[in-house]
């Protein structure tokens, strides 16, 4: 007979890696987990996990059960909250993921607006830097420029994002100004970039691509610690126009290459494409996309 309530204790044991801890965690004795974990291999006919007295460790069956447990659990969770949740009504934990800059900046100004028209959604709120990439798995919600190229996660444009390339005035002055994307082979250039592919930055003119692969002695994941090393005069960087804008209005920073375009990124919101899409994330997504705009 299927027993669901053994999908919890065996992914209790995987995480927390022993059976003990997995006790602990689920508030049963280690007896009962080691008797559910035997007698979910007993009913299947396979062995899904190796024990030792240190180690414990799946087998390739109980990878696979594990994939297809996660997917079930899923799924009970979508029901539960289906069964709870009224159509209309935006309710329960939302956990999302967003850039540093986007959560420090509007989305710390937003929520609280969007909190006191939705005041039965709780937010639990991770911030990752803009070159970062997170595991979706972990979130209702993942705002990012960044590709997730899985097939099972919908994606809503919230809006595009320019990027340019900048130094500063003392920078230029002592290395010289760049007068075609081709010359940055001969220059210091800061990395990660707002390009997809962080050293090979691509350009545009009159629709022909220019492709060059930069290199330079700095880098760090955090926009505005580039930034802040481009105003320190260290290098040339490609960066978010949001990150750099009040720095180029002040003549901090320069912009290079007028002629030249750079790729578009989207800003994004991903969220599991499944049956039953919470109301929390639908009212969410809307709230983004009319408050931070689609071009």
């Amino acid at each position: 007979m299927l027993d669901l309530n053994v999908i919890p204790i065996f992914q209790a044991v995987v995480e927390e890696g022993s059976f003990s801890r997995a006790a602990d965690k689920l508030g049963i004795t280690t007896s009962a987990v080691s008797r559910r974990i035997s007698g979910l291999e007993e009913r299947l006919g396979v062995r899904l996990l190796l024990r030792t007295t240190r180690t414990l460790s799946l087998t390739e069956s109980g990878q696979r059960y594990l994939e297809y447990s996660r997917q079930a659990q899923l799924a009970i969770n979508d029901a539960e909250n289906a069964a709870r949740e009224r159509k209309d009504v935006a309710s329960g934990t939302l956990r999302l993921s967003a850039p540093v800059n986007l959560g420090r900046g509007q989305l710390a100004h937003l929520i609280p607006v969007f909190l006191k028209a939705n005041p039965l959604v709780n937010f639990h709120i991770i911030l990752s830097d803009v070159f970062t990439r997170v595991n979706p798995e972990d979130f209702d919600l993942v705002i990012t420029t960044n590709a997730i190229p899985s097939g099972s996660y919908k994606s809503t444009k919230i809006r595009s994002i320019p990027g340019a390339v900048i130094a500063s005035p003392d920078y230029l002055k002592n290395f010289g100004r760049p007068a075609k994307p081709e010359d940055l082979l001969n220059h210091n250039c800061l990395l990660p970039s707002f390009q997809e592919i962080y050293d090979d930055w691509i350009f545009y003119k009159d629709d022909q691509e220019v492709k060059v692969k930069v290199n330079g002695n700095y880098f760090c994941n955090n926009p505005v610690a580039v930034k802040i090393t481009a105003l320190a005069g260290h290098g040339i960087a490609c960066l978010p126009i949001d990150v750099v804008k009040d720095e180029l209005a002040s003549g901090e920073l320069v912009k290079l290459f007028e002629d030249y375009h750079l790729p578009t990124r989207s800003l994004r919101a991903y969220h599991p494409e499944k049956h039953f899409v919470p109301a929390k994330v639908k009212v969410f997504v809307d709230f983004l996309v009319e408050n931070l705009g689609v071009d």
